[in-house]
């Protein structure tokens, strides 16, 4: 789903009705000031996370958003949640998602569908209760043709 006001009638019914699938805000900001004043679900309350992907370098993005385990990689000395266990119950809000590498949107995908994921370097499926809302100010449609 595209929704390109963020401030409009489309919006607004999305953050009201709870829906669980992810949107699409593109091209009006601040997306972050509407998102949190029109979450009106269930899930207000709870955790709002959110990650901007401009701000991580590409080798990072996997690890903040899926966390990792104890010895995943040189420095891992502990095990560390990601994004998506942390916004459990609540919300991911993940900025400006045409910044995320082709290779993470698989697993994206997955979480989105399945609403599971494993942590980099595990092995135990961890489930993600989570609503899912991306941002961009590309033309995603544009990028896949």
């Amino acid at each position: 789903m595209c929704i390109r006001d963020r401030g409009g009638p489309q919006a607004r019914q999305l953050f009201e009705t709870g829906v669980e699938s992810w949107a699409v805000l593109a091209a009006a900001p601040p997306e972050e000031m509407c998102i949190r004043d029109s979450v009106n679900s269930a899930r207000k309350g709870m955790p709002f996370i959110k990650v901007d992907c401009t701000t991580l370098p590409e080798a990072l993005i996997e690890n903040e958003l899926f966390g990792h385990e104890k010895g995943a990689f040189t420095g891992a000395d502990k095990t560390t949640a990601g994004k998506f266990e942390v916004a459990q119950g609540g919300t991911l809000f993940i900025d400006e998602i045409g910044e995320l590498p082709l290779k993470l949107q698989g697993k994206l995908l997955r979480v989105l569908q399945d609403r599971e994921f494993e942590r980099v370097g595990g092995t135990k499926t961890l489930l993600a209760d989570i609503r899912v809302i991306c941002a961009t100010h590309r033309d995603l449609a544009a990028m896949v043709d």
